[in-house]
């Protein structure tokens, strides 16, 4: 019978590692959310990128979106190349697909051409076979019949 951490698959663990970093990150932000805010520097320009972007949970929150998005990246490009499909579409590579199309199609016509051989193979030796034969026939017919018997009388 298999243990329980035999029934454990690979994307399990990814996927529980990656938990453990998201849990850890966590933590650490409602560490730092708890904490009595650190004075920051106040922008001298007043304008709405440096308004949103001076407020610490916006930042927070946009660390934890591009942390994020940089998990998901990451694990696609990881399962795209598992199944291949890695940069199949993206400019010179997509020639990828037909290469491998011509390679299939090579294999295919090499394993054609191998029991076409054989075949030429086989017919050749029946031609020698049929060619010899006529040959002999040509040979009866081409010898001198024997004179007939003079008839008695």
């Amino acid at each position: 019978m298999a243990t329980w951490r035999q029934e454990i698959t690979r994307w399990q663990k990814v996927l529980a590692v990656v938990g453990a970093f998201l849990a850890t990150g966590l933590a650490w932000k409602i560490y730092e959310w708890v904490q009595p805010p650190r004075p920051t520097k106040a922008a001298t320009d007043k304008s709405f990128p440096n308004l949103v972007f001076d407020n610490r949970f916006v930042l927070t929150m946009t660390r934890f979106v591009v942390l994020l998005a940089g998990i998901y990246v990451v694990i696609s490009v990881v399962a795209l190349m598992r199944q291949g499909r890695w940069l199949v579409q993206i400019g010179p590579a997509a020639a990828a697909q037909q290469v491998n199309t011509v390679v299939d199609d090579r294999e295919t016509l090499r394993n054609e051409l191998e029991v076409a051989k054989g075949r030429n193979a086989e017919l050749e030796t029946a031609l020698k076979a049929a060619v010899s034969e006529l040959e002999k026939v040509l040979a009866t017919l081409a010898a001198p019949a024997p004179a007939p018997a003079p008839e008695e009388k």
